[in-house]
């Protein structure tokens, strides 16, 4: 949508107030929908996400709209300002859809609280990285920027741990969350101090500190690969395994011990251990499951994820398992599960770093051909040169952290024995929910804020605010 120049006033810029209804109903469908899936146990229907998203945009954009009126135009962070309405508004809508059934609801408000956690996380990254940006891009002296932007692989493990706490919850999708939020929009605003201040020393000291998280999750894994080959031949010494002479890998192993389990005719079983979906070819971290059944005392494992790259790993306590051989499957298990968290977190945190720069030329590209493109503060005074070695710049650390990407994906072939491609697949294809709402947000967050007409000012002058005649009166 074309817009004009931002002094010519609201009345040259009513375009504005469409274009922020849409980017509205985008937000509110996917918040209510992050609902819906975050508590799965309560129903949302989609006629209602869509019913209450038309209303709570109009409502938000209209408030937005009187407080232009009555401030001015542009309105000082006009969609920091909107956001504390739009969150009520929000949670006005889950209230009246879910009063009453959130109490007798088994788990539902557990379920709730943690969404609220996350939905909180999320709020928290508006308003930590923005500043930081400003921050970077004011600094003129060379090695203040390069020391101040080396802060931003710290902002991305502070990130992921506050989202790892706020997920726990989901089970299955927790590392998607977590990568696909902190790592998405961490990974956005290091193509845009790139973008900024396109030096190769930049470039390389951010890869330099990834590779060092890189070595260090590869370093867990290959660990946690010894304690499993270990408990393998203990295994393979108590169940009598056998493979007609070819080593068995990890989850072929653990199908045995389920045909074992299940072939067995005990009165008192202390456990199976479920693999799940079919066909094992479908590698997923958390896939395997312990199951408690009857007469035992078996504490339910809790998940345990990487610690070399901000993670807290938390390990089940056992009790009274019953036969050594049953005990022992399950410690595999369990062990195996840990094992392939953290080969997916190491995978997607490389896939998410290595699309994102790419993704972000695309936009500067096609940005820079747009009409509105001297409203975005990134294209002032760039000439098609300066774009192209802005392009350099990003898409050079793009091409690195594709070479991290090969070589994560080789070394955990080697490592793990299965296909980390089809992990990854496996996760995009299961997990396509989360996967786009997180993309789609954070992209569309990161285009809409970086407009001067939504009055981004971080040095807090808002000069344009300034003088006897108020620009909404032209």
């Amino acid at each position: 949508m074309p817009l004009a120049v931002p002094s010519d006033g609201i009345e040259a810029n009513r375009l504005l107030f469409v274009r922020e209804y849409y980017a509205f109903m985008v937000m509110t469908c996917i918040a209510l929908h992050q609902f819906r899936k975050g508590v799965q146990v309560l129903p949302y229907p989609t006629k209602q996400v869509v019913r209450d998203s038309i209303v709570i945009s109009a409502l938000s954009v209209g408030t937005l709209y009187g407080l232009v009126l009555l401030i001015g135009f542009p309105l000082p962070f006009m969609n920091l300002l909107a956001m504390p309405v739009w969150a009520a508004l929000v949670a006005t809508a889950l209230a009246v859809q879910w009063k009453g059934r959130i109490r007798t609801t088994p788990r539902a408000k557990q379920m709730l609280i943690g969404t609220l956690k996350l939905w909180l996380c999320e709020f928290l990254l508006m308003f930590i990285y923005p500043p930081y940006f400003y921050v970077f891009t004011a600094i003129s002296n060379f090695s203040g920027k390069m020391a101040f932007g080396l802060l931003l692989p710290l902002l991305k493990l502070l990130m992921r741990n506050l989202f790892s706490r706020a997920v726990c919850h989901l089970g299955d999708e927790t590392l998607s969350i977590v990568v696909f939020h902190a790592d998405v929009f961490g990974s956005l605003n290091v193509a845009y101090c790139m973008q900024s201040s396109p030096l190769l020393w930049m470039t390389l000291a951010i890869m330099a500190i990834d590779i060092v998280f890189t070595g260090l999750s590869l370093r867990e894994i290959d660990v946690a690969r010894k304690e499993l080959e270990a408990l393998e031949r203990r295994l393979e010494a108590a169940n009598h395994m056998n493979s007609s002479g070819r080593r068995l890998t990890s989850l072929e192993r653990v199908s045995k011990l389920i045909q074992q389990e299940r072939e067995q005719e005990m009165p008192q079983t202390s456990l199976l251990i479920g693999v799940y979906p079919e066909p094992l070819a479908m590698y997923k971290a958390t896939t395997i499951r312990a199951l408690a059944v009857t007469n035992t005392q078996v504490q339910q494992p809790i998940h345990a994820v990487p610690t070399a790259i901000g993670m807290k790993r938390i390990y089940p306590e056992f009790r009274q398992i019953g036969e050594p051989s049953t005990r022992l499957s399950l410690i595999y298990s369990l062990k195996l599960r840990q094992l392939l968290y953290m080969a997916e977190f190491a995978l997607l945190l490389n896939y998410v770093e290595s699309i994102i720069p790419l993704v972000f030329s695309i936009y500067l590209v096609a940005t820079y051909h747009l009409p509105n493109r001297n409203y975005y503060p990134i294209y002032d005074n760039m000439e098609q040169h300066q774009l192209l070695e802005t392009l350099v710049s990003v898409m050079l650390y793009c091409l690195l952290q594709l070479l991290s990407l090969v070589f994560v994906t080789v070394m955990l072939k080697r490592m793990i024995g299965h296909s980390p491609i089809q992990q990854i697949a496996f996760v995009l294809q299961h997990q396509v929910d989360w996967v786009q709402m997180c993309l789609v947000f954070w992209l569309f967050y990161n285009v809409q804020g970086s407009l001067r007409h939504l009055g981004y000012d971080y040095s807090f002058k808002f000069a344009w605010l300034s003088g006897s005649t108020s620009t909404v009166a032209n």
